[in-house]
């Protein structure tokens, strides 16, 4: 028979018999807990959603630009179109496509701000239901090891 060594018992496991230990039974902080734990990851997920369609968007435009192409002729027309040529040395420069492209790297630009906000406070609101942080702190320290700072 080949001997081995006591198995370590895992710090996250419960112990029978500890009278720290209180029996499993709902409360309203623990439930309120859970409730805004399970609501900060459905806005972490809107979050992410948004992010990949924005992201999904522009990878479409960049993939295929020919298809974004009647995109940015709307938006030219929208921003002023032929009003917006303006005439420098006798050649003239139409300025509505600069204002497009602007226009709508702006709006890309906002709505990426936006979907990390949300996911940002989503992440907020499961750190500030979540009990105790140094718990948190040791479950990562736990899942990565010892060498990584959590």
């Amino acid at each position: 028979m080949i001997p081995s060594a006591p198995m370590k018992q895992d710090e996250f496991a419960p112990r029978a018999n500890d009278p720290n230990i209180a029996p499993t039974s709902f409360s309203f902080e623990g439930g309120g807990r859970f409730v805004a734990t399970c609501l900060g990851l459905v806005v972490i997920l809107v979050g992410l959603w948004t992010t990949l369609k924005v992201f999904g968007a522009l990878y479409d435009g960049l993939r295929a630009p020919q298809e974004s192409s009647e995109l940015f002729r709307q938006w030219a027309d929208t921003v002023g179109g032929e009003k917006l040529t303006l005439d420098v040395n006798g050649n003239k420069l139409a300025m509505a496509p600069f204002l497009a492209v602007t226009v709508i790297g702006g709006g890309t630009f906002l709505l990426c701000w936006l979907a990390m906000g949300i996911m940002l406070a989503g992440a907020k609101i499961v750190s500030w239901a979540s009990g105790d942080r140094e718990a948190i702190k040791t479950i990562l320290r736990h899942a990565f090891g010892p060498g990584r700072r959590a």
